[in-house]
């Protein structure tokens, strides 16, 4: 009995906090990251059609 309100008590404080979300942003033009993520985007995109070697550089060798 004692467990079960504890596990009551705990599931009503968790559902009570409220969550704050990361606030979103555009990053600088000159962001090194950025650039990095955008290039990689795009040889994903067109790795479709070119072996252009961005699975192996993105995925792991055991998968």
């Amino acid at each position: 009995m004692h467990l079960r309100v504890f596990a009551v008590a705990i599931a009503a404080t968790l559902l009570l906090v409220p969550a704050y979300a990361q606030q979103s942003h555009w990053s600088p033009a000159d962001d090194k990251t950025a650039k990095y993520i955008i290039e990689m985007e795009r040889k994903w995109a067109e790795g479709v059609c070119v072996d252009n070697g961005v699975v192996a550089g993105l995925l792991a060798h055991d998968f």
